[in-house]
């Protein structure tokens, strides 16, 4: 697996101390796997030719996101490639750790709504005998080991739009669901940064946003804003009223960028608050969960034993 922290990281240090982005690319990617190792050595053989990065990475097959290859670009055209890939670096391991909360959480609430089916399954269709089977013991298995490794598996969720709505509509989950959008919306802040003009920026970043009628706001005001209008107006409606206020004071003080950072800070730190409580409460209701589901089968294995021997 492409550890794109790492390879981030490494690209910075190596451009920060001096090594050109032709160079650095192979370097930075020398842990990668053989495919990401081969496209990184293409793209700077292209670069020695006199290619410029953007066309380099705009090819087939790339390990890169468009946001990714967008923020490189940005980076070598304003001549902040190194502070561009270190904040790469340090969204990445973000997102690493938080695919692991997401993971512990839906294997946590995965477990629970497993026995419950099972239990209710097996008893209406032909009563609570049937998990005296292969079957009974094998998911038995299957859930002991999901809770043992409930906090080592990564998961990147992909919320689709009447998932998203769906979701919301409960007050757990909807908190999440703002929080993790808000998160995605103050990642804006590296393209202004980089002096890229606020219209392309929402461009660059809107595909990114899971919120669909955020998403939808961002790209009506692409045009908005070329008319004259502030972003905290064109998305108003749509985010809470403590970052409408962050984001009309950076406008007003023309400190866009740095605003959007403490809302992405304090939105994080929302999120993850919010996932850990969700992921500390899975965890032993999940384990209750299984245990009923062992006494379950255990009893109606002893009782087949049982009324084997009599019978």
């Amino acid at each position: 697996m492409f550890n794109k922290a790492l390879f981030f990281y490494q690209f910075a240090a190596l451009t920060k101390a001096g090594f050109s982005g032709a160079k650095s690319l192979p370097m930075a990617g020398a842990k990668a796997p053989v495919a990401v190792r081969q496209f990184l050595y293409r793209v700077s053989q292209r670069m020695d030719r006199g290619t410029s990065l953007a066309i380099a990475l705009n090819a087939s097959k790339s390990p890169f996101t468009p946001w990714e290859t967008g923020l490189l670009v940005l980076g070598e055209t304003s001549g902040a490639l190194s502070e561009v890939s270190q904040r790469l670096g340090q969204l990445h391991e973000t997102y690493r750790r938080r695919a692991r909360l997401y993971g512990s959480v839906v294997i946590g609430f995965g477990a629970i709504a497993a026995v419950v089916v099972t239990v209710l399954s097996t008893w209406l269709v032909g009563g609570l005998s049937a998990l005296n089977s292969v079957w009974g013991l094998g998911l038995v298995s299957v859930l002991v080991l999901a809770i043992l490794f409930q906090t080592q598996v990564p998961l990147t969720l992909e919320i689709g739009d009447r998932s998203h709505h769906w979701l919301g509509q409960f007050p757990i989950t909807a908190n999440i669901i703002e929080a993790r959008s808000l998160v995605q919306l103050s990642e804006l802040s590296l393209p202004i940064r980089c002096g890229l003009p606020l219209p392309r920026a929402l461009e660059l970043a809107q595909p990114r946003i899971s919120d669909p009628q955020l998403r939808a706001l961002m790209q009506s005001a692409v045009k908005r804003i070329d008319r004259g209008d502030c972003l905290s107006d064109c998305l108003k409606t749509a985010l809470p009223p403590t970052a409408v206020q962050m984001i009309r004071t950076g406008e007003e003080t023309g400190h866009l960028d740095t605003l959007l950072d403490k809302l992405g800070k304090h939105y994080d730190h929302k999120l993850e608050h919010r996932l850990r409580r969700l992921e500390a409460m899975s965890r032993p209701l999940a384990m209750l969960a299984v245990g009923c589901l062992i006494l379950l089968v255990g009893t109606q294995l002893f009782a087949g034993l049982l009324s084997a021997v009599f019978s």
